[in-house]
């Protein structure tokens, strides 16, 4: 169980991918808060209160309790339980701040722009809750999944921090995830290696298949964990480029998730989470789900 979720709520139900992935999913927590923020600018405090843009703020505030108290109705029919709270400032700000303070282990939210108002969390939103929050975020694309979980992918690199965040996704016990197939991208650069190895006569070629073995041992072990779990799991590791090993087996298989590993909580370790991870919350259409320890 995750002990807190916090779900991100805009005004255009963009949230719905998001909600429909924690339903899909099967991830109970011991509280859900929906949180709505209106964004308001600077140097308000000193206007006075008859200026119009206070109404404006005001309107701002109904329509959003408006929201919350729909989103609450439809957690209702997918079986959650939430509750709601409304908030001013900055999206992303606002909502690191809320789910620090309740001690949330995930966040969740939309990020595809609907309508005239749109979705506030989509691309630089989206980035900021990525890189700055300290919880684990769900990012929801698309209709996110209509009933189950099937399949999801997991893109695995295999070092130590990525195990431990495989093992705290069974931990939060996904009831409704029913596949995941551990996915592996690795390069050799073949002409360092030739030169690297041409001295001791051990051949690119050799290296590449000792690290695909080693591979595959360390991705039996996790399908092991998950198969005791009783979650059917297997694994897939090819030599590419991660990112194109990633995609292509996120089309082949359809997966309705792609789950990978950050790094970290320190600054620099978060914002290390762009060379891939950032590449597919922002740039592709999957659903991502990206875990924290």
């Amino acid at each position: 169980m995750v002990d807190r979720i916090v779900l991100g709520v805009d005004g255009a139900k963009g949230y719905v991918p998001a909600l429909n992935l924690l339903a899909g999913l099967g991830l109970r927590a011991s509280r859900i808060d929906a949180v709505h923020v209106v964004e308001i600018g600077y140097g308000l405090p000193g206007l006075p209160s008859t200026h119009s843009i206070w109404t404006a703020i005001q309107a701002s505030e109904d329509r959003g309790r408006k929201v919350l108290e729909n989103v609450k109705a439809e957690a209702r029919e997918a079986g959650l339980n939430i509750e709601t709270a409304l908030l001013q400032g900055r999206v992303a700000g606002k909502i690191i701040e809320f789910a620090d303070a309740v001690g949330a282990g995930l966040i969740a939210v939309g990020s595809e722009r609907k309508g005239r108002w749109g979705s506030l969390f989509f691309g630089s939103v989206t980035r900021e809750l990525s890189i700055n929050a300290r919880a684990s975020i769900l990012v929801g694309k698309g209709n996110g999944v209509d009933g189950q979980v099937n399949h999801a992918i997991f893109a695995m690199d295999h070092s130590p921090y990525a195990h431990e965040c495989a093992k705290q996704l069974l931990n939060w016990k996904p009831t409704n995830l029913k596949r995941v197939t551990f996915v592996t991208g690795y390069s050799t650069d073949v002409s360092a290696l030739d030169m690297a190895m041409h001295d001791i006569g051990v051949s690119s070629d050799e290296i590449a298949d000792a690290i695909g073995k080693l591979v595959a041992e360390k991705s039996e072990v996790l399908c092991k964990l998950y198969r005791e779990a009783g979650i059917e799991a297997d694994h897939v590791i090819e030599q590419g480029d991660p990112r194109d090993v990633i995609a292509d087996a996120m089309e082949h298989t359809k997966s309705e998730l792609l789950i990978l590993g950050a790094r970290g909580h320190s600054l620099t370790e978060r914002i290390t989470l762009g060379s891939v991870s950032m590449h597919f919350v922002v740039n592709t259409p999957y659903s991502t789900l990206v875990l924290r320890r």
